[in-house]
């Protein structure tokens, strides 16, 4: 692995001494041991380093006896994921702009997950990339139960039961003599204890469980170190020409699944085993490249919607076994690049965004109708193709807008009245790209403000902009991908700290994984090595020990480097 810093395309702001430094934050931490156990350089000026020759540090720390640290800041922060389902992700308050540039582990506690976990009821939006890996973001549904003889009742993360105050062992706040409760862990962890690092826990008994800690940093001995990436050689486990991936537990066993195809191969199964195993399931053709897995209709079961012949949308509905049976079928404009799902008019029923190529100039949406059904198109002008889609509340009103990149780099967002209909925004930011195959728009660092990435594949960068109470921050932060020409992208947990992390996979043997540590930073972690003429990527936790797996695609032509493969963890 070539390690290196990453590259801002911002001067990061030096602070002397005495510096007033609020309303700055810094990435956690120094130099970060790697998945080998060796201990990067230091580098003048970065938390847990030397002070530069004049004493400054980098914005947030202090320099105190020629050392940079953080002083009497806490230098945490932590992500709520406030509407975070399942994982692209699809993962506080506040805005902070992230000055800190180190390699650093992480020591957040976020709740930030992976976009390849499909759920079987609808909470909020999708959006499936051109790669068709996915964000699945939701709410989450909070209220007050009454005991039946209304004597008392409970409320969420309140800490005292029904009948007096006492604290509650459960309830994800610690309370009284409560050592720890659920995810509450109170700020303690096994480096804390005196460990080398590891995965603190709670038991159920609300006392701290370090079964995970380590003083072992190496891989393979099951143990999950957050921060330490660890996977195994990729394993090729089927042949078919895949163009696009999705994943879900599409025969209901409790395990991932993962779903491929393309316009000319059709619907492909691979049901997961829960080790890691990927199985392909005989069943009939149909005719549809997944783009999102959901449940679309409502009948408990995932269903896959994705392209038919470059120019239509085609849902195939599920039957809960690995089966599906092909559906509707909607006219869209030429060379579909992405599809995004969300309940833009609160009606219960997902509606849906498509994004083109070929200079269509246009987003279009179709609203849900009962049975899983769309309705009629309706086409917003966009000044550029609106290449990569999907739905978010970007401005906090409590309706869902649409937001596009367009094949440029430009960022737009369409605001949204709350009934179905939307009106392009003026002054968005653009970001120094072209030909873009994966964005994503999600928390990065813990407000509750949207964040912005996506994957250049002309230059072979990924960009990030982080988002503030009024748009979107100046600090524009580049980050190289090794081999460059990234073809596309997923997101997910991939070193065991629960924040965002991100990869992008080049088309000629690189997945390149940058690490998220929370406050919206992301560094270089590893190079894998699936193979050549990456095609496709998808992520989740396929082996479940708590860490996301990646599954690519390879095809170069219909006959030639054909495969299927699966790169695991190996904590």
């Amino acid at each position: 692995m070539r390690s290196r810093l990453l590259l801002l395309l911002a001067a990061l702001p030096l602070i002397a001494c005495g510096d007033d430094t609020s309303g700055m934050t810094s990435a956690t931490g120094g130099a970060t041991a790697g998945a080998t156990g060796t201990t990067e350089p230091c580098v003048d000026g970065y938390e847990g380093c030397p002070c530069t020759a004049d004493g400054l540090c980098l914005g947030g720390l202090a320099c105190v006896a020629d050392v940079c640290s953080q002083g009497s800041a806490s230098g945490s922060a932590t992500a709520s994921e406030s509407d975070s389902g399942s994982a692209s992700a699809s993962a506080g308050s506040g805005s902070s702009e992230a000055t800190s540039a180190t390699d650093t582990t992480a020591t957040t506690d976020t709740t930030a997950t992976t976009a390849t976990t499909a759920t079987t009821a609808m909470t909020g939006d999708v959006t499936a990339t051109d790669s068709d890996s996915e964000t699945m973001t939701g709410g989450t549904i909070s209220g007050t139960a009454t005991d039946s003889e209304g004597t008392g009742s409970t409320t969420e993360g309140g800490g005292t039961d029904s009948t007096g105050g006492e604290p509650v062992c459960g309830d994800d706040s610690i309370n009284g003599d409560e050592e720890c409760d659920g995810a509450d862990l109170g700020g303690a962890s096994c480096v804390g204890l005196g460990y080398k690092g590891g995965k603190l826990g709670c038991t159920v008994d609300c006392a701290l469980d370090d079964g995970q800690c380590t003083n072992s940093l190496a891989c393979g001995d099951g143990l999950v170190v957050p921060g330490v990436l660890c996977y195994k050689p990729a394993v090729k486990v089927g042949g078919s020409f895949l163009v696009w991936l999705a994943t879900g537990d599409v025969d209901e066993d409790g395990h991932l699944d993962v779903l491929g195809g393309s316009v000319q191969a059709g619907l492909r199964v691979y049901l997961g085993d829960g080790k890691g195993g990927l199985s392909p399931l005989a069943s009939d053709m149909i005719d549809v490249a997944p783009r999102v897995v959901l449940d679309l209709d409502h009948d408990e079961h995932l269903d896959v919607i994705g392209d038919r012949y470059g120019d239509k949308i085609g849902v195939a509905y599920g039957d809960g076994l690995g089966g599906f049976t092909m559906g509707e079928t909607y006219d869209t404009f030429s060379s579909v690049t992405t599809v995004g799902l969300g309940d833009v008019n609160g009606d219960g029923w997902s509606d849906i965004a498509v994004g083109n190529a070929g200079n269509i100039n246009k987003v279009t949406v179709r609203l849900g109708k009962p049975g899983g059904l769309f309705g009629p198109q309706v086409s917003y002008a966009s000044p550029k193709d609106a290449y990569i889609v999907g739905f978010r509340d970007i401005d906090h009103d409590d309706k869902t807008d649409l937001w596009a990149f367009t094949g440029w780099g430009d960022f737009l967002v369409f605001k949204g009245d709350g009934n179905g209909g939307f009106a392009l925004q003026p002054d968005q930011p653009q970001l120094p790209a072209s030909a873009p195959r994966f964005a994503l728009v999600d928390h990065f660092n813990g407000d509750d403000d949207y964040d912005i990435a996506l994957f250049d594949n002309a230059g072979g960068n990924l960009h990030v902009r982080l988002g503030e109470a009024m748009g979107y921050s100046d600090m524009l932060y580049s980050y190289q991908v090794d081999d460059i020409f990234p073809f596309t992208g997923v997101a997910g947990n991939f070193d065991g700290n629960d924040d965002l992390d991100l990869a992008g996979m080049t088309n000629s043997d690189v997945l390149d994984v940058f690490r998220g540590d929370g406050t919206g930073l992301f560094y270089d972690g590893m190079n894998l090595n699936p193979g050549l003429y990456g095609r496709a990527v998808t992520a989740g936790d396929f082996n479940e020990d708590g860490i996301d797996d990646f599954v690519t695609s390879h095809a170069y032509t219909l006959t030639k480097n054909v495969a299927l493969k699966i790169t695991l963890s190996d904590p």
